[in-house]
């Protein structure tokens, strides 16, 4: 199973190799398969970072992932690779939730708000 730990967001580094025992989980939307616990990403999105932004909808935009309803509290997603299922999950637990993909638009739930790309 492939885990996102860390990023490069435009040289600004996120996360850690190493575990952080001591470390509180940080998510927007839990999920059972992210664990991050580099605080500063989400710190940087609340400002209104716009790298982080953009970031995030690459990661929840670019892929071939289908999202299904697993249970009440939990979007599964099945990818063709692990590295594509870490990447889309990582961006919903921090905020970036793939939720539909239409013939001409993608649908995401941002930080509780819909919104639709083409």
């Amino acid at each position: 199973m492939m885990e996102f730990k860390r990023c490069s967001i435009k040289g600004k580094q996120y996360g850690s190799l190493e575990p952080q025992e001591t470390s509180e989980q940080i998510s927007y939307y839990p999920h059972s398969k992210f664990k991050f616990f580099d605080p500063k990403l989400l710190k940087d999105l609340k400002k209104g970072n716009n790298d982080v932004k953009e970031f995030l909808e690459c990661l929840s935009l670019c892929h071939t992932v289908i999202p299904e309803k697993a249970d009440e509290s939990e979007l599964a997603y099945q990818a063709a690779s692990p590295d594509e299922e870490a990447l889309v999950i990582a961006a919903h637990g921090l905020g970036y939730s793939f939720v539909n993909a239409h013939a001409t638009y993608y649908s995401l739930d941002i930080l509780g708000e819909r919104a639709e790309f083409k």
